[in-house]
C-alpha cells in the first residue's frame, strides 16, 4: 500500500484533523509530507531490523517494519489529536503538528 494512501486513511480516523487540513486546504500537502516520514521512518527500521534480527527473510522485515511504523505514527496522532478532544483546531495547529512529525523523521 503506498505511504499516501496510508497517511490518508490515518487522517480520516481522526475526522476532526481531518476535516481541519481538507477546509484549509492542506490535506494534500499535510498527507505528503507525513507519507514521506512514514517513507524515512520506514526505511530507518528496515535497516535496524536487518541489522538486529540475521537471517530473517527480506520481505517480512519490510512488513514488520511497516507495521511498526504505521503503528508510531498512528500513535502520535492519536496522542496529539484525541478523538474525544475539545476546543477547536486550527489549521495552523494542524500544520504545526505535520511540521513537527516531519522535522523528526
Amino acid at each position: 500500500m503506498p505511504y499516501k494512501t496510508i497517511m490518508l486513511e490515518l487522517l480520516q480516523a481522526n475526522p476532526k484533523l481531518h476535516e481541519v487540513l481538507r477546509r484549509g486546504r492542506m490535506l494534500l500537502p499535510a498527507t505528503e509530507s507525513l507519507a514521506a516520514a512514514l517513507k524515512a521512518r520506514h526505511e530507518a527500521l528496515k535497516e535496524q531490523l536487518s541489522a538486529t534480527r540475521a537471517g530473517i527473510d527480506p520481505s517480512q522485515i519490510g512488513s514488520a517494519a511497516m507495521e511498526i511504523a504505521v503503528t508510531e505514527m498512528e500513535r502520535r496522532l492519536q496522542a496529539a489529536f484525541p478523538p474525544d478532544g475539545q476546543g477547536e483546531l486550527s489549521t495552523d495547529a494542524a500544520m504545526a503538528f505535520v511540521r513537527s512529525l516531519t522535522s523528526n523523521a
